[in-house]
């Protein structure tokens, strides 16, 4: 009796682990459902409306912006997923660039896209409302910092 109790459990366990992987898209690649997107910025959006009080149209533009920003990043991660697989030669993806190279103008296209976002940001917000933004940016990546040194 307890051998056929056994056998049940690991049986019952194997089908719930076989259903979970069978949810997972192929290769591991994370799926984005497009209900997770606006999710995000909606709780992004209401976050930032919030925190420096934002009129109602600040806020539709606001949506609109940070609807573009999460989707750019998308977009980048997918990138770089497609950077770390192990099955692809490395040269085929970066032409033949060196790391250090392709980093670099990662950072600096990155830095690049933070910019455009901080200028639209900025003829949304108020000249006080961006202030707020900037220190508060400024404070988080102080903690940022910090916390690495630890």
């Amino acid at each position: 009796m307890k051998k056929w109790l056994f056998v049940l459990a690991v049986l019952s366990l194997n089908v719930t682990v076989l259903e979970a992987q069978s949810r997972r898209s192929p290769r591991g690649k994370r799926v984005y459902h497009s209900e997770g997107v606006s999710q995000r910025v909606d709780r992004m959006t209401f976050d930032m409306a919030k925190t420096y009080d934002l009129s109602e149209e600040q806020t539709f533009k606001l949506s609109a912006l940070n609807r573009k920003w999460i989707k750019d990043n998308l977009d980048k991660s997918d990138a770089k997923e497609k950077r770390n697989r192990k099955d692809c030669n490395y040269d085929e993806i970066n032409n033949g660039v060196t790391p250090s190279v392709e980093r670099e103008s990662r950072l600096n296209l990155e830095k690049e896209r933070l910019n455009s976002y901080k200028k639209e940001l900025k003829n949304i917000f108020t000249s006080e409302q961006y202030k707020a933004y900037e220190e508060r940016l400024a404070k988080k990546q102080e903690n940022k910092i910090r916390d690495n040194l630890k």
